[in-house]
């Protein structure tokens, strides 16, 4: 069902056959490139000359398609094979050569047979994942990720140039030079060996196959330990359910066995017997290895001989083995694993005492660190994750990311090109929230996904627009030398060229002139060829689709016509008025054939069935009809309790899903009246999963109180899906057999109607515009936006090739969907691979410039300590760092702040319910979310804290006083106070008599107000102050009775500003002194920290500022378009911050009235502004866009 992710994240090293112990060192570059989906790539690729050279070894298949793996030839148009196959156990590697990054990496797969069910191929990559998580480690082999090819896991990893230890003993490079050189080389390798295998066991991870042949070596003599947990992988892999064989070696000398894979010439008494295994095993395994190095070969044919027999092969080594080491040795391959040392830190230190004795020179490799996890290797990792089928897993790892590097904008692409695939935003919000995180200068890369993304939408005028500016732009900046790369410049012309055939399929497309004004329904022709209209009037038309010529005009109707559908066997055309007068046409004659008239005060609705001679006539009170227009006559009841709110047919037109208005939905045989299925649907809509869990389960949001509306259905022609519109909820997918909900379409509510294209893997459902979407993940494909007009009606061409939308301005829209046949899919963006050397000096040096920058603010050194911060943010991973954001805030707070530079996104959080979304104390965020819960978010790591639900309805306001203090009032009619540390209800406030919208407290935490909705009579009073100390009513104000949507109260506690529905903003006095009128159409309004400072947004767009002390308008200005939706005080009270209609967010300065700053900040939707909340020491700013969705801000201060 859903999309094929092909992207895991491993780490593996490979090496060379014929290698020789290297003496020089490489690095492998580490580059950032965009890794093509697997249903992406299948087109042209593994091509090469039909006489290239091909091993022998079986052909895979993908997609139906076979990917033959040769040198020469080039995988997924990315990696570029450059040896021939180096056979092995396991099965065959390759070095191949990443031309996008232009780095060689080793790329290993394993014989297709070991993977003969889903199970065993899922317990295969589930121990690649093992080693993956394993991280960057200086004596662990690198594994990068894994891609299915050909229906294969295939592990690509850090290419290893210097060849495994077996290598080096077999061809006698290892004993190169004098004896101490020979001496000092062999303990160099087994302290390093020793090395990586101790980090894995602390990882918890047993490598079960340790062997000469998975210890890696590079030229410059490092050592690394390859293969973890791939032996026992292996073994599962090779066995089926209910078949355990006896043992199997395979040519690389590994036994296939129940208890898991190992290496006979290599293994422990208890590995051998299938017992279970501890970290002894591995340390028996390394002294055999270790004493085969030593010998220069292997003279025994099982491990277990090995260890017994040590004794006697110590005489015939190659190179002398020192006393010390026997003895070491001899302890390691003890029978008795209880008597072997526990681990390799006991021995490390005898290893050191062996080494200096020998060479009379201290170990002089450092100790080895781990790097700590990137951004980029978590973004890596995620990839790997959706390909095991984890998206949940997935997910957590980019949020980890993104704490790490907030401004990642590989994490953000994946992140947001994931949440779009999977159906859980629309493409428009997908596409405003990258354009988000590349402004202000959007480099190469960025631009060029951008232009992808459209491409998969179909729009190529706005591909091509982006990649012909792209291909014009100079070779410079961020992008410096894309052209001269290798892969980049031609994916950008190739890219160019389908835009422009994409270009052209847009221009087929094309509208006409139908009806005066909206047209209101749409039905096409079982030819295709003819299409009918009506709008609102009387009259139905019908048209020459191929052209958009009027073919006929039906006008026997005198009355506004609601429905009109072509009889799909006769080229008749049915129409019916809202008196359900129904018509019948001869559409090639234009002639009418019938009139049928029904009783408008029993009949609530009547329904066509396009596919036969039925008409379904819905009740009033209840129960269905069924009428035969061959016999004229009533020939079937269904019974229903409610009335039917919508109906559609199966295709065989033998079937009807029916909806009531209670939201019971059926299917019924037509024949019989008999519920075949029912759709259990309840409540208010299908909720938001975040990206967590399964997304391909429909979640239901239930309460008693709650009302949904089906608005349309359609049963898909294969007879395989329901689709249901919903008022106020998201579209759902149904299995229509099993009645199974599958998915919701999320980020598309109030969809009127939907319609499945002619083979069902599309359908088009509308609210304003109509939205194309993939059936099998619920993916909107593309949302058909025109700015000024909606969309009333779609519909499919029969040949699948147009979509036919019924406009509001009256026009019908033609639009071309030849672009879906075009192969293209969405690229995922791998990050840069990052060596252990590499990271590890990024986090040296980042940490040693920390330093200093804390040693200078400790010093008193402010300036000094701010001028390392742009220094700080130009290492690679921490240019998003909270670690030195605290050095720049503690900085800044002892400076004057002569602006705001910009604003640095950190991250966002899981939607919220509230009517007023968030509040915040600087320490902590709090959303109401789901029908009567509260969450708290840490405001430095955005994880959440915890959520209590007391209230019995939805939150509707919270905020924070400054002393660890929390307010909420709700829907329930009632506030409450919680302690914020631990979420404790401290008391529950009740007096209101209709709901509390609005809530407010001192800073000091003594007083509360709370505004409430007007009652029927409004009389009672709206506006009250609590004492929180008594628990009582300290302040009604009975003359406040309309609704109060804002309130805040002064901190003396006696006096409250009060934002009534209507618009008027008032001061209300508790000691009865006259109220104080600002405005009388009040959008929002604000007051700055010391409370002298009045801003005040109006509905006709114009802004003021008052100063409350002398009760005088300071300032009044136009806002640049529209009007102000929100507004709020910087810490200082110096700058006022807007969130405008056309979704920006303004920074205005409150001394010298000035814009100072315009942040485009896209909301996800053309009718949804920004709510900015700036926190209270000035660190931070959300802002609260569509969807609810809140966004961190960092707030980048200019000091002086």
């Amino acid at each position: 069902m859903k999309d094929d992710k092909t992207i895991y994240d491993s780490e593996e090293t490979v090496c060379e056959s014929e290698a020789t112990l290297p003496d020089s060192a490489v690095t492998v570059a580490d580059d950032a490139a965009t890794i093509p989906d697997s249903e992406a790539a299948v087109a042209g690729s593994a091509t090469v000359d039909d006489d290239a050279a091909v091993p022998d070894n079986e052909a895979a298949r993908y997609e139906g398609k076979a990917v033959i793996i040769a040198k020469g030839r080039t995988l997924l148009d990315t990696y570029r094979v450059e040896s021939d196959a180096i056979e092995g156990g396991m099965g065959s590697v390759w070095r191949v050569h990443h031309t996008g990054w232009n780095v060689d990496l080793a790329m290993k797969q394993p014989q297709a047979k070991a993977f003969q069910t889903k199970k065993q191929k899922e317990k295969f990559i589930n121990e690649c994942d093992a080693w993956i998580n394993l991280g960057l480690h200086p004596h662990i082999v690198s594994c990068y990720y894994v891609r299915e090819i050909g229906g294969v896991p295939t592990i690509f990893s850090e290419w290893m140039d210097g060849g495994s230890l077996a290598d080096v003993i077999r061809n006698g490079s290892l004993y190169r030079g004098t004896r101490r050189e020979q001496q000092t080389r062999l303990l160099d390798i087994a302290i390093q060996f020793a090395r990586g295998l101790h980090y894995a066991h602390e990882q918890k991870l047993i490598h079960r196959d340790v062997k000469p042949d998975n210890v890696l070596l590079t030229k410059n003599g490092e050592v690394k330990v390859a293969d973890f947990g791939i032996a026992k992988a292996r073994a599962e892999s090779m066995i089926t359910e209910g078949d355990i064989p006896a043992g199997d070696v395979s040519s690389g000398g590994t036994l296939i066995a129940a208890k898991g894979g190992y290496t006979p010439e290599y293994c422990s008494l208890e590995q051998q017997s299938g017992k279970e295994l501890t970290r002894r095993t591995d340390i028996y395994s390394w002294a055999v290895s270790v004493m085969e190095m030593y010998l220069g070969g292997r003279q025994w044919e099982n491990g277990v001989i090995a260890g017994a027999a040590c004794e006697t092969y110590f005489p015939d080594s190659k190179v002398a083995i020192p006393e010390e080491m026997k003895t070491l040795l001899k302890a390691c391959l003890n029978a008795d694993e209880a008597l072997r040392p526990h681990d390799f830190a006991v021995m490390e230190k005898a290893l050191y005492e062996i080494y200096e004795s020998e060479t009379g020179s201290i170990y002089s490799r450092p100790a080895p660190k781990a790097a700590a996890d990137t951004a980029g290797s978590l973004n890596n990792r995620a990839l790997s994750l959706l390909d095991l089928g984890k998206p949940g897993e997935a997910e957590k790892c980019w949020e980890k990311a993104l704490i790490l590097d907030p401004e990642n904008t590989h994490v953000h692409y994946n992140q947001i090109v994931h949440t779009w695939m999977s159906g859980l935003i629309s493409d428009r919000e997908a596409i405003g929230r990258w354009e988000q995180i590349i402004r202000p200068e959007p480099a190469f890369r960025k631009s060029s996904m951008l232009a992808n993304m459209h491409l998969f939408r179909g729009e190529g005028l706005q591909a091509l627009r982006i990649l012909q500016e792209l291909l014009q732009k100079p070779d410079a900046g961020e992008d410096a030398g894309w052209k001269t790369e290798e892969n980049t410049f031609t994916d950008a012309v190739t890219a160019m060229r389908m835009a422009e055939q994409m270009a052209e399929m847009e221009k087929a497309g094309y509208q006409f002139a139908a009806h005066d004004k909206e047209v209101k329904g749409l039905a096409l022709s079982s030819a295709g060829d003819l299409l009918a209209s009506f709008g609102k009037g009387t009259e139905v038309k019908v048209w020459n689709l191929a052209d958009g010529t009027l073919h006929t005009v039906f006008t026997g109707h005198t009355e506004q016509i609601e429905k009109v559908c072509f009889r799909q066997d006769k080229n008749e055309i049915i129409s019916v008025d809202w008196l359900f007068n129904c018509l019948r046409w001869d559409a090639a004659a234009g002639r009418l054939l019938e009139t049928m008239t029904w009783d408008a005060r029993q009949v609530d609705n009547i329904f066509f069935n396009p596919y036969g001679d039925v008409i379904i006539a819905a009740f009033r009170f209840g129960g269905v009809k069924t009428y035969d227009l061959s016999k004229q006559d009533f020939v079937c009841d269904i019974q229903l309790l409610h009335s039917v709110k919508s109906l559609c047919f199966s295709p065989d037109g033998k079937r009807a899903v029916i909806a009531d208005n209670q939201q019971h939905i059926g299917l019924y045989d037509l024949r019989r009246g008999e519920c075949l299925q029912t759709y259990d649907f309840k409540g208010s809509g299908l909720l938001r999963t975040g990206i967590s869990g399964d997304i391909a389960a429909a979640v239901f949001h239930c309460g008693a109180t709650d009302q949904v509306e089906v608005t349309g259905m359609a049963v898909s022609p294969d007879n395989r899906f329901l689709l249901t519109c919903f008022q106020d909820a998201y579209p759902i997918l149904w299995d229509l057999q099993s009645g199974q909900g599958l998915f919701g379409f999320g980020g598309h509510s109030n969809s009127l109607f939907a319609a499945f294209h002619p083979d069902s893997r599309y359908t088009v459902f509308c609210g304003a515009w109509p939205v194309l979407a993939d059936t099998e993940t619920g993916c909107a494909i593309h949302t058909y936006y025109e700015k000024d007009t909606y969309c009333n009606a779609a519909v499919f061409s029969n040949d699948g090739k147009k979509l036919i939308a019924g406009k509001s301005d009256g026009t019908i829209q033609i639009y071309d969907l030849c672009f879906l046949s075009i192969p293209n899919r969405l690229y995922w963006d791998l990050s840069r691979i990052q060596t252990v050397q590499q990271t590890l000096s990024a986090e040296e040096r980042f940490n040693a410039l920390l330093l200093k920058a804390e040693q200078d603010l400790s010093d008193g050194k402010i300036q000094a300590a701010l001028e390392r911060i742009p220094e700080l943010r130009a290492i690679e991973g921490y240019a998003a760092s909270a670690r030195w954001m605290d050095i720049a805030f503690c900085a800044g707070q002892q400076c004057e702040k002569a602006g705001l530079d910009s604003l640095i996104f950190l991250g966002r959080l899981d939607p919220v319910t509230s009517r007023y979304p968030v509040a915040t104390d600087g320490k902590v965020i709090a959303g109401g979310i789901g029908k009567d819960t509260i969450r708290v978010w840490d405001a430095r790591t955005l994880a959440p804290l915890y959520e209590v639900d007391q209230h019995s309805r939805g939150i509707t306001s919270l905020c924070f006083d400054a002393y660890g203090c929390m307010a909420s009032a709700s829907y329930d009619k009632t506030v409450r106070l919680w302690q914020t540390k631990s979420g404790a209800c401290i008391h529950t406030f009740t007096g209101h008599e209709t709901d509390v919208y609005c809530v407010d407290i001192t800073r000091d935490g003594r007083y509360i107000a709370s505004g409430a909705a007007a009652g029927n009579e409004k009389k009672e009073c709206t506006l009250l102050v609590w004492d929180t100390l008594s628990g009582r009513v300290a302040h009604a104000f009975a003359c406040c009775t309309e609704t109060v949507e804002v309130c805040r109260i002064m901190q003396d506690g006696k006096s409250v500003l009060a934002l009534e529905d209507t618009g008027r903003l008032v001061r209300w006095y508790a000691d009865g002194r006259a109220e104080e009128q600002f405005s009388d159409q009040a959008k929002a309004f604000a007051l700055n920290p010391d409370e002298t400072l009045l801003a005040v947004c109006g509905r006709d767009g114009l802004n003021h500022l008052w100063d409350l002390r002398r009760l005088k308008r300071l300032h009044t200005w136009q806002t640049p378009a529209g009007c102000s939706i929100s507004v709020c005080f910087s810490h200082d009270g110096k700058l006022l911050v807007t969130g405008d209609q056309d979704k920006a967010v303004r920074v205005w300065d409150t001394v010298t009235y000035e814009q100072r700053n315009t942040f485009e900040i896209d909301s996800g939707s053309d009718y949804y502004s920004l709510k900015p909340v700036c926190s209270p020491d000035g660190r931070f700013m959300i802002t609260v866009g569509y969807e609810d969705t809140p966004q961190i801000w960092y707030l980048d201060w200019i000091y002086q």
